[in-house]
């Protein structure tokens, strides 16, 4: 029964070795901070607004305009705002390894003054008419996860990216928008990035195995070598 035991947790120990390593990809992912540490703005020059630390269901930080609440949320998320055009980008890094799976998942919602579609391509507010909002990976290899708007209400969006890790090395993945039509807010929450398979153990997990795997091999020869007696 003990060696039972014993080989169970080893097991559980292996298989949640991966999700492991995966927790720390993305830093203060659902922003509870209360700021954007971890996190890289990126505003393009000349223009207005930028990304905040947002309280769930506040109005806008600039504008004022009405923020649709989040009950799936904490106290805060982030948010872009702007009194006239700009672009804006939120980013982290991350090392990807490529032959590994990777599932991005987050809670957004966008929402456009203007009542307009998705117009206009890339992250230039100069370049007119352009509002929309893009999801990108950059490093190592680059590609678009997403490009174009989501609903007014907050929603649950998961992508599987593995394709786009193509070499090991250093990614950068950036939640972006411009607008140079009307406001345009962006929000977006619980930011996660997980792996799914080819994980290699930490050290600490490796010896608690190795340890455990001696303890059930003399386990099992001190039963043989009682059988023998005991015959």
């Amino acid at each position: 029964m003990r060696k039972s035991i014993v080989i169970a947790a080893l097991l559980g120990a292996a298989s949640t070795a991966g999700t492991a390593q995966a927790s720390g990809l993305i830093v203060n992912g659902d922003f509870e901070t209360g700021d954007l540490s971890g996190w890289t703005v990126i505003d393009q020059a000349g223009g207005s607004g930028s990304w905040f630390p947002h309280g769930n269901g506040a109005a806008a930080p600039l504008s004022g305009t009405a923020s649709t609440g989040f009950a799936g949320g904490g106290q805060f998320n982030a948010l872009t705002d702007q009194l006239g055009p700009g672009s804006h980008q939120l980013t982290q890094s991350f090392t990807g390894v490529a032959g590994q799976a990777y599932i991005l998942s987050f809670d957004a919602y966008s929402h456009d003054s203007s009542g307009r579609a998705a117009v206009g391509s890339g992250l230039d507010y100069t370049v007119n008419p352009n509002q929309h909002l893009e999801i990108n990976l950059s490093g190592a290899a680059t590609g678009s996860i997403f490009s174009g708007t989501y609903t007014d209400d907050w929603a649950h969006y998961t992508y599987d990216i593995s394709a786009l890790i193509t070499a090991n090395g250093l990614y950068t993945l950036s939640f972006g928008e411009v607008d140079n039509q009307s406001f345009y807010n962006f929000g977006l929450d619980n930011v996660a990035l997980a792996t799914r398979g080819g994980a290699v153990p930490e050290p600490a997990t490796w010896a608690m195995m190795l340890a455990g795997f001696g303890l059930v091999g003399g386990a099992m020869r001190q039963r043989r070598t009682q059988g023998r007696i005991a015959a």
